[in-house]
């Protein structure tokens, strides 16, 4: 049995998912430098899981027994994200860069190879930096992912097929987020 048999099985509806998705992704846009720890750890712990889980579901025919190695896994790796910061930074930045070029994929695969290669440069360079300049890059990153990702989510939501408005109100959204978190924190050491 899969992990998605088993949600499909909970009767969670999809609405729940993209209302959770724009609440989460709020929350980044405006408290996403307040809340890096969390999403450090929160994000350490889903990587852990998965992995931890899919490895074991590779050659255990037992759910029980993947579900537990997906979470002691992800425990362990969300200690290790809490506890090395920096590196959990810049894996977060990573993801929340490259989560934008994946909402973009075009439908021809030239296309799609060329906009995953630069979503990863453009990735890599965002998490480098962010190590770097670990307040503007962290804020600026989540503001930007939080903005577009939440605006696109209640499009969805609310059945809205206009993807000019989609960007425009994301767009609104970030330039807030960024503002709302320099005005709101401090720059804190490393650690």
């Amino acid at each position: 049995m899969e992990i998605s048999e088993l949600i499909q099985g909970t009767g969670v509806r999809p609405e729940w998912m993209l209302i959770a998705a724009v609440v989460t992704a709020a929350l980044n846009c405006f408290f996403g430098y307040r809340l890096i720890r969390f999403w450090v750890s929160l994000t350490g712990f889903l990587a852990g899981g998965l992995i931890g889980y899919m490895a074991l579901n590779q050659y255990v025919n037992n759910i029980g027994y993947a579900i537990l190695a997906g979470f002691l896994l992800g425990i362990l790796i969300s200690f290790l994200a809490w506890r090395f910061y920096l590196a959990g930074v810049f894996f977060m930045v990573f993801i929340m860069i490259f989560s934008l070029f994946l909402r973009i994929l075009p439908e021809e695969t030239l296309y799609q190879i060329l906009v995953l290669i630069v979503g990863i440069i453009a990735s890599l360079a965002g998490a480098v930096l962010s190590v770097k300049l670990v307040r503007p890059a962290v804020i600026v990153t989540s503001a930007v992912s939080g903005g577009l990702s939440a605006a696109a989510d209640l499009f969805v939501l609310l059945e809205k097929q206009d993807i000019r408005w989609a960007a425009a109100v994301g767009l609104l959204m970030a330039a807030a987020g960024v503002v709302i978190q320099f005005l709101t924190t401090k720059d804190r050491k490393k650690g």
